[in-house]
């Protein structure tokens, strides 16, 4: 099947407000791993919470984050990894599994997809800026060779997916990263519990 026809199931994956990547932006020698960014944090609206804990062992550089919208009684499971590009630090959110209760068939139908966002620590915060999807769409109209994509088009609109190797988002993302236009915004994450060096997730078990 060609690429085009594949990336068409990516509609059903692309988070909302975030720029869908096929491919990872970190290698091994990116990854960076504190025991800071471990523990439960809420967001700055309090409608949400954000769980990172430890994946599995000491050498294990990533994360498992549990996200839950409390207002919508829905909740996302993560494998998570920051690195640093340029001394600025960055999030790469993949998806872990697929809703339970999704048949076997829609299950077939699903790609997942890398989202990146811009970090910003500061004591007990966590500033998370990710990419802005019209924005991004926007400057890749007017400038088509930046970087290799997709437009995917559905009923209502048009949706931009990064299909370019690693190295090429990293150059891409670092040199728009201080752009307020492509990483503008963002969710203000504030601890709750500081988490335990633990390779359990322990406020939400999958069914």
């Amino acid at each position: 099947m060609k690429t085009k026809n594949i990336l068409l199931y990516l509609l059903a994956a692309t988070l909302v407000g975030c720029v869908p990547s096929l491919h990872s932006l970190f290698t091994d020698k990116n990854l960076v791993f504190a025991d800071v960014f471990l523990g439960l944090w809420t967001s700055d609206s309090a409608n949400d919470t954000w769980e990172l804990r430890r994946y599995s062992d000491n050498k294990d550089k990533r994360y498992r984050l549990i996200h839950i919208d409390h207002e919508k009684g829905k909740h996302g499971r993560f494998l998570v990894t920051f690195g640093k590009l340029n001394d600025m630090l960055f999030a790469d959110f993949y998806p872990e599994d697929i809703e339970s209760d999704a048949s076997y068939f829609y299950q077939c139908h699903q790609l997942f997809v890398h989202t990146f966002g811009k970090i910003e620590p500061n004591d007990s915060e966590l500033v998370i800026r990710m990419m802005d999807p019209d924005k991004v769409k926007t400057l890749l109209q007017n400038e088509p060779n930046l970087i290799k994509h997709e437009v995917i088009k559905d009923q209502e609109d048009s949706k931009i997916v990064l299909t370019a190797p690693t190295e090429e988002l990293q150059k891409f993302v670092a040199k728009y990263a201080n752009d307020p236009n492509i990483f503008g915004g963002g969710t203000i994450l504030k601890r709750k519990i500081q988490g335990p060096k633990d390779p359990n997730c322990t406020s939400q078990k999958k069914n």
